[in-house]
């Protein structure tokens, strides 16, 4: 996460993973989590493939936006 980096423990490690995950610290404890891979990866959810990705809270609209903010300070 980004207890270590701003780019995570990849950074601070100095790797490059294939799938990163990020939970509530990137909304400031609100129920936000993200994820990232590789293009080879993500390739496979939708629209573009068959794997489709939902949860409770998807795009709930305080959590956005503290999730926005939070990224738009670490950058």
């Amino acid at each position: 996460g980004f207890r270590l980096a701003k780019g995570g423990a990849q950074e601070s490690l100095q790797v490059a993973g294939d799938i990163m995950t990020f939970g509530k610290v990137l909304g400031g404890g609100l129920p936000v989590g993200a994820f990232a891979a590789n293009s080879a990866i993500m390739d496979f959810l939708a629209p573009e493939g068959p794997v489709y990705q939902a949860g409770t809270l998807s795009g709930n609209p305080l959590a956005m936006a503290a999730g926005f903010a939070m990224l738009n300070h670490l950058s």
